[in-house]
């Protein structure tokens, strides 16, 4: 088995397929290297959660005090050499302080009566999709799991604390105009590939390096479509599995050097067509996840995602009836209160159909 229990018996039902380890509370904590093996569709959630570990305050709210300037006493902002039997040239932080709410995201499932008997008959493991599970129990976890997952992803990207105070808030919230400093706005301008460029220098003439792009598939596909017209005389597109030109790409080169294109479905697109050509219009998102060594976007836990035996009705000295619930607590960090973020808004991709439908 893949769990350990303390404390008092419990009902062991995390098998294998879940390794994880039961507390005395009974909260069951499932491994981040059990949970990189479930396809959970939370791909934003997914790149922030590979880019380092956990982070778990036990603080009910995360307070940072962020450097909103620092210079060396010389002003030149580069200088670290001095005086050999001398002192290090000082230096001189200015701070704000904020303050994030946590919030808890979950899901919960029952499995009713005689599910739970029979299909936690030995050696008759059910199978979905070709995918067995030893028991209900097992499927039920990794369902809310997933579940749980995704709701974290949505708010992550489409969060709003303002229509709904459970939520954090989420990019498209955060990295507005009034918070970013580098928000534009495209006004409906069709997405090319200068576009994308011109952001990335702007970024860089301030000091500060996106680390990669975020947005729809529909974005994604008009960015690789934009470099790909680009690359008819040079090659600027890389996907890491030196596929053709052309097919997809997984990262692009810029100003930046190559930067990964994370694409999510839930961020926000609109659509407008007819039956011979369409337009999608949508943003993009400049994600700068470290600035100057830190990490400073990313998810910080007060309980982890854990699943939770919420209740079990006995009969005939088994149970043959149980709830479970997935539940989390954290917030989505920030460390410069959003202002290295960047977004270009009211990007524009269209295409003409170059078919006929049936009946035309």
């Amino acid at each position: 088995m893949g769990w350990q229990h303390f404390g008092k018996a419990v009902d062991p039902t995390i098998v294998e397929g879940i390794s994880a380890y039961v507390d005395v509370d009974y909260r069951v904590v499932i491994e981040p290297e059990v949970m990189a093996q479930i396809r959970l569709d939370a791909p934003i959630y997914e790149r922030l959660m590979s880019l380092g570990p956990n982070v778990i305050r036990a603080d009910k709210a995360a307070i940072f005090a962020v450097l909103t300037s620092a210079d060396f006493s010389t002003g030149t902002g580069r200088k670290a050499s001095f005086t050999v039997g001398g002192d290090p040239n000082s230096i001189n932080p200015q701070r704000s302080t904020y303050a994030l709410a946590k919030k808890s995201y979950g899901a919960s499932g029952g499995i009713k009566d005689v599910d739970i008997i029979a299909s936690a008959v030995p050696g008759a493991p059910i199978t979905i999709n070709n995918e067995q599970f030893t028991n209900d129990a097992e499927r039920l976890i990794r369902l809310l799991t997933i579940r749980t997952v995704q709701g974290i992803d949505y708010g992550m990207i489409k969060g709003n604390s303002t229509t709904d105070t459970d939520d954090f808030d989420g990019l498209e919230i955060k990295v507005t105009s009034s918070n970013s400093g580098f928000y534009r706005d495209a006004d409906g301008d069709t997405l090319v590939t200068g576009m994308v460029d011109e952001h990335v220098v702007w970024m860089m003439s301030k000091g500060v390096y996106p680390t990669a792009i975020y947005c729809n598939p529909i974005m994604h596909a008009g960015i690789v479509s934009a470099y790909q017209d680009r690359a008819r005389a040079q090659i600027v597109i890389n996907d890491g599995e030196n596929r053709a030109l052309g097919l997809w790409a997984s990262s692009i080169i810029t100003p930046a050097g190559e930067l990964p294109i994370v694409s999510d479905p839930r961020f926000t697109v609109t659509s407008t067509g007819d039956s011979g050509a369409y337009s999608v219009q949508g943003d993009v998102f400049f994600a700068v996840e470290f600035y100057a060594g830190e990490r400073i976007l990313y998810p910080e836990w007060q309980i982890p995602i854990s699943a939770i035996n919420l209740a079990k009705v006995m009969g005939r000295g088994r149970a043959t009836s149980t709830e479970f619930a997935v539940w989390s607590h954290l917030t989505l960090v920030e460390r410069t209160n959003w202002w290295a973020q960047g977004r270009l808004a009211n990007v524009v991709v269209s295409a003409t159909r170059e078919w006929t439908a049936a009946g035309e």
